[in-house]
């Protein structure tokens, strides 16, 4: 009766393949995560980046409008 149903590794297994990109894997506790550290860690490793590309995005927009200006 036992080597008729899956496993619980082959049932992992399977959810895990079957579900787009990995996003849901229930067979991963996340019950001890702290959302809010986390959101801190993104946060301080994302924003920098996203100032400096808003900073070249606004110089880059800057460019263009004196370049047509002396043409």
């Amino acid at each position: 009766m036992s080597d008729e149903l899956p496993s619980k590794l082959e049932r992992a297994e399977e959810a895990s393949s079957t579900s787009p990109a990995g996003v849901y894997r229930p067979d991963v506790d996340t019950s001890g995560v702290d959302e809010r550290r986390l959101m801190r860690k993104i946060d301080f490793r994302l924003v920098p980046w996203l100032a400096l590309l808003y900073l070249l995005n606004s110089l880059d927009r800057g460019t263009i409008g004196n370049a047509r200006v002396s043409l």
